[in-house]
């Protein structure tokens, strides 16, 4: 197996489409966790108004800017200005499929695909109530969680075909792929929920702290959130196994994953 310094080393001469579009169990982790490029240091860039959420997408970083209802895209090497694009709702939550960024519309019940490239529209999909909270990519389709309906949407990405609607815990939130299954904070429950990505088969419901709310996969284990604990849960991906609970800051809301912590 390679070392991770080969692996980042091999990702980062293939683009995102790339990976995307070949779809074996080594690309859809690399999806799942991120692992596409070599880390770098960056400045302090101007954005939107109140920026709540940010993508990669191969070579530039996008940032939803909730009432400004815009996407801030800037280039990664060096945080030139490459575009401001108008988003139909609150720009919040948003995922990355290879080439368009989804980003949710909690008032109209819809998400919206933008090609990455120049932010051009694609298209807006009608999902459930309120999905502001979660969405996330699993190299085929796009899983949108919808906080009022207690249920997660599944959308074809390549069309905004709808393939579904499954049932989750109460205030479904963020959500994590893993590369094979998706995961779903449910917020008032204080569980994650884990789908088989394939056909949404329901492989079980985990205890987590209080109020969790974004999750991130780290190779092997889900991380979550827990706004009201002031901790993060550590549960097993292959069985959802608590691994340990570590208290962090006041009110903690998202996460990442840089290859070695989170």
């Amino acid at each position: 197996m390679e070392n991770e310094r080969a692996w980042l080393f091999r990702l980062s001469n293939r683009t995102t489409s790339d990976l995307c579009s070949s779809g074996t169990n080594e690309d859809l982790e690399a999806i799942a966790t991120l692992k596409l490029y070599a880390a770098g240091e960056g400045n302090s860039l101007a954005v939107g108004i109140s920026p709540s959420n940010v993508v990669f997408d191969g070579s530039s970083i996008l940032v939803s800017n909730g009432p400004s209802r815009s996407i801030t895209k800037r280039r990664a090497s060096d945080g030139a200005l490459l575009g401001t694009f108008p988003t139909p709702d609150f720009a919040t939550s948003m995922a990355f499929d290879g080439a368009n960024i989804w980003v949710v519309n909690p008032y109209q019940h819809s998400v919206t695909k933008l090609r990455a490239s120049d932010g051009v529209n694609l298209g807006s999909f009608q999902v459930g109530l309120s999905p502001g909270a979660g969405v996330a990519f699993d190299g085929a389709n796009i899983w949108v969680s919808n906080s009022f309906d207690n249920m997660v949407t599944k959308l074809r990405a390549g069309d905004g075909t709808n393939l579904g609607t499954f049932p989750m815990g109460v205030a479904p939130a963020g959500g994590a792929f893993d590369g094979a299954n998706i995961w779903v904070a449910n917020t008032t429950d204080d569980t994650v929920t884990k789908l088989r990505a394939r056909d949404g088969t329901n492989l079980g419901t985990f205890p987590t702290g209080h109020g969790p709310r974004k999750l991130v996969f780290d190779g092997a284990s889900i991380w979550v959130a827990n706004s009201f604990t002031n901790d993060v849960t550590k549960l097993r991906a292959s069985d959802g196994l608590n691994q340990g609970t570590f208290s962090v800051g006041h009110g903690p809301v998202a996460l990442a994953f840089d290859g070695t912590s989170v």
